[in-house]
């Protein structure tokens, strides 16, 4: 009879936890995407790139990113589950960029990017990526780069074995490739499930890049940048990653064989509403996305306000320069022209789709986290009026 009520207890137990597990990963339910992605006053210091990052070095305060500002694009379409609290400094040389990140599914990169819903090798390595994307002065939005699909460079950062930093660039239009030495970076394991980064962009390349990709119609120099009152936006993807097993395949909505490494998730910054008054369930990972706003400081952290929504802050007239605008575009649009050719049309269709949709959408097409753990939890339940319904019978009989 005791061993019955140990028993029945123990159900009780299971039954509450299965309740708080079900409370913490069914978001769905009752966690909307309603934070907004946030602004930071970025301060003129130099903070020591080590990988230990903290506002008290002459970063900005954080802007936090985690499942309420971060909805998932693509075929990866599970939940956001990372937080990570994003900072940024600049000085003469670039701009800086730290983060401090917790991840359930903490996977270090062991290799180039060959995972299978990757194909592009977009992302440079093959565990958890950090990927920053700015728009400096917002001059590619100005200039009307505002379909989906149109991006500005990708700084792709990861952490391998013994805190090795890693950093890949993609532009889609240039040349892309590793670009660790070009770069001042570093990365830290902070615990089991949490690692930071931190990179220091130099101006010269963000320069360079913005320029390959508007085909010359935004030309900046160094000094355009490297000064206090300066507005860009910028945007942040995490490519959540991870090795397929039992404890983490419950995060994916797409079966995967275990032992393979899989993208649970890839989450954007997004804004709740776009300039143009599209609001987040549309624009993806393109430029018109990024959400995060940016605005340099001198260093006591003075600056000017942030400009209303939808004010154009780039004037091309004054950063182009014609005929060599006209003949780069002509160069570039018969490369791209040829480049198309040798695209894969079924991984482009794909990716054109998952830029429309969310995590509220695409869980449609598989079993949620929270679904699977309710069943669990059902279970439990019925489990548990057994044993009562055994117990009150035994004592009947009494």
């Amino acid at each position: 009879m005791r061993k019955m009520r140990i028993l029945s207890v123990l159900m009780v137990v299971l039954f509450m936890l299965s309740s708080l597990s079900v409370a913490a990963y069914n978001l769905d339910d009752y966690l909307p995407y309603d934070g907004e992605v946030g602004s930071a006053v970025v301060k003129n210091s130099t903070p020591t790139v080590d990988g230990s990052v903290s506002a008290s070095e002459g970063y900005s305060a954080p802007v936090t990113l985690n499942y309420k500002n971060m909805p998932t694009y693509w075929s990866a379409s599970s939940r956001c589950i990372i937080n990570a609290d994003v900072y940024f400094a600049w000085d003469d040389n670039g701009l800086y960029v730290g983060a401090n990140i917790t991840d359930p599914t903490l996977l270090l990169s062991t290799g180039d990017d060959n995972v299978v819903d990757s194909e592009n090798e977009e992302y440079g390595f093959n565990g958890d990526v950090f990927v920053f994307a700015i728009d400096p002065l917002k001059a590619c939005y100005d200039i009307g780069m505002t379909s989906t699909g149109e991006r500005t460079a990708w700084y792709c950062m990861s952490i391998g074995e013994n805190d090795e930093f890693m950093c890949y660039s993609t532009n889609h239009i240039g040349a892309s490739g590793d670009i660790t030495k070009q770069v001042n970076g570093a990365a830290k394991k902070t615990g089991e499930t949490s690692w930071s980064v931190e990179c220091m962009i130099p101006w010269s390349m963000i320069c360079d890049d913005t320029d390959a990709v508007t085909y010359g119609d935004v030309r900046l120099d160094e000094e355009d940048l490297a000064k206090a009152g300066v507005y860009s936006k910028c945007g942040v993807i995490y490519m959540d990653r991870a090795i397929a097993n039992e404890e983490t395949l419950i995060f994916s909505t797409q079966e995967h064989e275990e032992g393979d490494i899989f993208t649970i998730a890839r989450a954007i910054s997004v804004p709740l509403v776009h300039e143009d008054g599209m609001d987040r369930n549309t624009g993806g990972e393109s430029l018109r996305s990024y959400g995060i706003k940016l605005m340099t400081a001198d260093s006591a952290g003075v600056a000017p306000e942030f400009p209303e929504e939808g004010t154009p802050t780039f004037d091309p007239e004054e950063n182009s320069d014609p005929e060599e605008t006209k003949e780069t575009k002509e160069t570039m649009g018969k490369t791209d022209e040829e480049d198309e050719e040798d695209d894969i049309p079924e991984e482009t269709e794909k990716r054109e789709k998952g830029d429309t949709a969310t995590t509220l959408d695409n869980n449609g097409g598989g079993i949620s986290v929270g679904l699977i753990i309710a069943i669990v939890a059902g279970v439990v339940v019925i489990a548990a009026v057994v044993v009562v319904v055994i117990v009150v019978l035994k004592k009947k009989k009494k």
